[in-house]
């Protein structure tokens, strides 16, 4: 069987996956580097000495994390690397011929850099609300106002029939005779 040895421990027969043929202490190094430097992973695959998409990624993505912090800064390094490149390339553009096709591959690497770093190069805008210790409470507090504005909507006042003019209620002594129930609302 192809990838597979026989192993013979306590008496059994056992079915073992050869050994790991890339040694990621080695190449993983490497390829950060390279990363960082602006090259793609899909151009390292299979070349140089790397091993395919499904090993790097395997090892990229290990539950132990231990490639995970030097990968999320070569990736971050990249995006600075090709953002570089990008605006490099437009400025050697001098034949208004080829501009079209400069611009086109600004706009494919501005988006690519984008999704690598969003948080740098990222065209999505945040708006941030800090009231109070938590969401929940920016929450209740924007329910409260939108509270007190359908309240003032549907607030009855009091007017004066031969002024027009609102009048304040006293409780229960008010004169009733001279007032009029008006509803005004904002719509």
């Amino acid at each position: 069987m192809p990838g597979f040895f026989y192993g013979l421990g306590l008496g059994i027969l056992w079915l073992m996956p050869y050994p790991p043929k890339y040694d990621p202490e080695k190449y993983i190094p490497e390829l950060l580097r390279r990363v960082g430097n602006g090259e793609l992973l899909c151009d390292l695959y299979g070349k140089d000495g790397f091993p395919s998409s499904y090993v790097v990624h395997g090892e990229l993505t290990r539950l132990d994390g231990r490639w995970q912090q030097a990968y999320a800064r070569a990736r971050e390094q990249q995006a600075h690397a090709i953002a570089e490149k990008a605006v490099r390339d437009v400025e050697k553009t001098i034949d208004p011929e080829q501009a079209q096709l400069a611009r086109l591959k600004f706009d494919a690497r501005r988006w690519l850099v984008g999704k690598i770093a969003p948080r740098i190069y990222g065209d999505k805008t945040t708006h941030t609300l800090e009231v109070g210790e938590s969401y929940v409470e920016a929450l209740r507090l924007a329910n409260d106002k939108m509270r007190q504005k359908e309240r003032e909507a549907r607030r009855i006042i009091d007017v004066d029939p031969e002024t027009g003019n609102e009048v304040k209620k006293l409780g229960n002594n008010a004169d009733r005779r001279k007032r009029k129930n008006v509803t005004i609302s904002d719509t």
